[in-house]
């Protein structure tokens, strides 16, 4: 399992995958992200969104795939 979210971490781009840690990880709001990066926080609301939606919709996909015993392309 460690190894799929390490996949699925580097589907995602740089500023996604920080701006995921900073609230998963560190608990962080948008606020507080925006003020360390320097963003709004209705653009750090985004792109948090972003991150879940790629995530999720990626997971569902390998799943449907490992369902139906094809092999995953990542």
């Amino acid at each position: 399992m460690h190894g799929d979210l390490q996949t699925l971490l580097a589907l995602l781009e740089p500023t996604e995958r920080e701006t995921l840690y900073l609230n998963c990880i560190e608990g962080m709001s948008a606020r507080e992200i925006g003020e360390l990066t320097e963003r709004p926080r209705n653009t750090v609301l985004s792109v948090l969104a972003r991150a879940h939606r790629k995530l999720r919709e990626t997971a569902a996909s390998d799943a449907k795939i490992a369902e139906h015993g094809i092999q995953s392309s990542l």
